[in-house]
C-alpha cells in the first residue's frame, strides 16, 4: 500500500512525502514520523512559551535576547510586525500631542 503525506509549508505550498507500507498502523506511523520530522526542523518556540512571550512583549515592549535566539523565522517576523505597530502608534500619539499643544498655545 502506498501512503502520501502532505505537510503545509506556506500559502498554496505543501511538502509531499510518499511511503510504501503494508498495514494501517505502519501508515499512521509513517505519517506521524513525517510530520514530527518537519516540525522539528522548523524550530522555534513551543506554543505555550510563544504565547507567554507575545503577551509579555505586548505588555512591556521588551523581551530577552535568549528568547529571540530561540524563535523561528516566522516568530521573529511576527515580533518585528508588533514592533513596527508600536512605532506607528507612538508616532501618531506624538503627532496628536503636538497638535493639541499647538491648540492650547493659540488660546
Amino acid at each position: 500500500m502506498k501512503t502520501i503525506t502532505h505537510i503545509k509549508t506556506g500559502d498554496f505550498e505543501f511538502l509531499e512525502i510518499q511511503d510504501e507500507v503494508t498495514t494501517i498502523e505502519e501508515a499512521l506511523e509513517s505519517h506521524n514520523r513525517a510530520v514530527s520530522g518537519y516540525k522539528a526542523s522548523e524550530g522555534g518556540l513551543e506554543a505555550k512559551e510563544w504565547c507567554r512571550i507575545v503577551e509579555g512583549y505586548l505588555t512591556t515592549g521588551t523581551m530577552s535576547s535568549d528568547q529571540g535566539e530561540k524563535m523561528s523565522k516566522a516568530q521573529k517576523w511576527f515580533i518585528a510586525e508588533i514592533d513596527r505597530a508600536f512605532n506607528r502608534l507612538k508616532y501618531r500619539e506624538a503627532k496628536e500631542d503636538n497638535h493639541l499643544q499647538a491648540i492650547k498655545n493659540e488660546q
